[in-house]
């Protein structure tokens, strides 16, 4: 029987895929280029996409502007890949 995954890793594997692929697919900037012309750290944004750290909500906020979308956009992307049942507290 295998684990389930826990459900703050969930969300930062999705969220650090989401922003790599906005970043490749509609920034069309690499990790360093992206990271140097929005200052944020590479090391930073390497981490959170690679879900090796929880993203800091000012971070976010941060990389969703630089992506030119509003934080509320990105956290709908997530909402709708994880779907309406997903919870970080069970009930």
């Amino acid at each position: 029987m295998q684990e389930p995954v826990d459900k703050n890793l969930q969300i930062s594997i999705l969220l650090g895929k989401t922003i790599e692929n906005l970043r490749i697919n509609k920034k069309k900037l690499s990790l360093n280029k992206f990271a140097n012309e929005y200052e944020i750290g590479k090391t930073t944004v390497h981490k959170i996409e690679n879900a090796l750290v929880e993203c800091k909500l000012v971070t976010a906020w941060k990389i969703a502007n630089a992506l030119d979308m509003k934080l509320s956009d990105l956290v709908k992307i997530l909402e709708t890949e994880l779907g309406d049942d997903f919870k970080l507290i069970d009930e």
